[in-house]
């Protein structure tokens, strides 16, 4: 795995990270952290320690029969550079959404409306049809899911947390595509719902269509939720795709 495959677990990579973010720390200790915290074993915890290692996130220092981890600055900074790289490339090309998808600002779908109502349009098979894809299988936590778009076109994943009604995380499987994640969390604001969605891991070369195919479902998301029935969702996808293509950054790494 690469850094951003490692980095793209949402929960535990993630959260080591975060527990080294603050300075060294024994292997033990991150261990006991992450069962406290996810009941996560310690052979589970090993194993994602050796993929931050090989990924050069984090580096393992041997102190007598303690194994002690720290982060390398130098492949975090590298990721940070790029990352930067990506927000100043988007950042133009973003205006057609009033916060942008990619860096995992709020998305305003709907305004007025509940957090229950919209939570089952995202969760609720029947509605969740009338503006993205049909939808098998099951939708709670650990559950299995498939979306089917229709033409063959198809992803699978895992629901990796399910709050309802705040938040819905799950892996994001396409065939001939890497996993990626996509976040769903919802507020209440106190006159409606304030909808955050992220879709983060996905290859840089194919962030125009994802970007234009998420606003188009959005989009479509906002109509059915004021009673309407959605259509055209290739001509809108067609629209916005131009919007969001151009010459991406490049991207190189090193071990």
């Amino acid at each position: 795995m690469d850094v951003f495959q490692v980095l793209a677990d949402p929960i535990r990579r993630r959260r080591i990270v975060e527990l080294l973010g603050s300075g060294e720390r024994p292997a033990g200790e991150i261990a006991h952290a992450l069962h406290a915290e996810f009941g996560i074993s310690q052979p589970a915890t090993s194993r994602h320690l050796r993929l931050l290692r090989e990924s050069g996130v984090a580096v393992c220092i041997t102190h007598g029969t303690q194994r002690r981890y720290h982060l390398d600055r130098g492949t975090l900074d590298g990721v940070a550079f790029w990352l930067e790289d990506v927000r100043s490339f988007w950042r133009q090309r973003l205006d057609a959404l009033d916060t942008e998808l990619f860096r995992g600002k709020p998305v305003p779908v709907v305004h007025e409306l509940n957090e229950e109502d919209v939570w089952q349009a995202f969760t609720d098979p029947e509605r969740l049809a009338r503006w993205l894809a049909s939808v098998t299988g099951d939708l709670r936590e650990d559950g299995q899911y498939r979306l089917d778009f229709g033409d063959g076109d198809f992803t699978t994943g895992r629901i990796t947390i399910c709050r309802e009604p705040h938040q819905l995380t799950a892996t994001w499987e396409s065939p001939d595509e890497d996993t990626t994640w996509v976040d769903l969390q919802l507020s209440d604001t106190g006159s409606g719902t304030r909808v955050v969605l992220t879709h983060s891991a996905l290859r840089p070369e194919d962030l125009p269509q994802y970007a234009a195919g998420w606003h188009t479902h959005l989009d479509h998301l906002d109509t059915v939720l004021h009673g309407n029935r959605a259509s055209g969702w290739t001509d809108r996808y067609n629209e916005l795709l131009p919007r969001y293509s151009g010459q991406g950054p490049t991207v190189s790494g090193s071990n």
